[in-house]
């Protein structure tokens, strides 16, 4: 049977999770560790002719995330390539975190290849923390708050900012001006 393959990492685990139909496709979502993400998006980038390699580190530790670049950087040098790696400045603000990473990037050789490890939550919490300090501090719309803080819409604000602090927008921004 041939089908579209979904492949997403995350956990510690092997397993399949579920099956689902996808725009009249077979996908089957699977789950990896660490090291099989970095050894497939090696495959996947060498395949398709990349002549630079880079890795992205999280910018706080995470175990998974020295097995992912380790494993990517030991597929590389199997072949003979080296692997750049990227470090994250300790402290700032994500904003200035994000104009080191790009300085960094535009200073690679090209086509570059790139794998990151990233902290969804970490990065999530920032941007609910910067929405939390524009409706404290602005009377500026929820629209406008949610584009300001790097998420789509107003409405997934509300629905990140109620699963975070068991408040919608509006009631916190009317409770922190009370």
């Amino acid at each position: 049977m041939v089908f579209d393959g979904a492949i997403v990492g995350g956990s510690w685990n092997v397993r399949r999770r579920y099956r689902k139909v996808l725009r009249g496709r077979w996908t089957v979502e699977l789950s990896l560790d660490a090291g099989s993400v970095a050894r497939l998006a090696a495959e996947h980038f060498l395949e398709r002719g990349f002549e630079h390699y880079a890795f992205v580190e999280p910018p706080r530790f995470m175990p998974w995330a020295n097995e992912r670049r380790e494993a990517y950087r030991s597929e590389l040098a199997a072949r003979g390539i080296a692997c750049a790696v990227y470090r994250p400045p300790s402290g700032g603000d994500l904003p200035s975190r994000h104009r080191h990473l790009a300085a960094w990037l535009t200073a690679q050789s090209r086509p570059l290849a790139v794998l990151g490890a990233y902290d969804v939550e970490a990065i999530l919490g920032e941007r609910l923390a910067r929405a939390k300090d524009l409706l404290r501090t602005t009377s500026l719309p929820c629209e406008e708050i949610a584009s300001a803080c790097g998420i789509c819409d107003a409405s997934s604000l509300a629905h990140l900012f109620r699963r975070k602090f068991g408040a919608t927008p509006s009631s916190f921004r009317r409770d922190a001006r009370s």
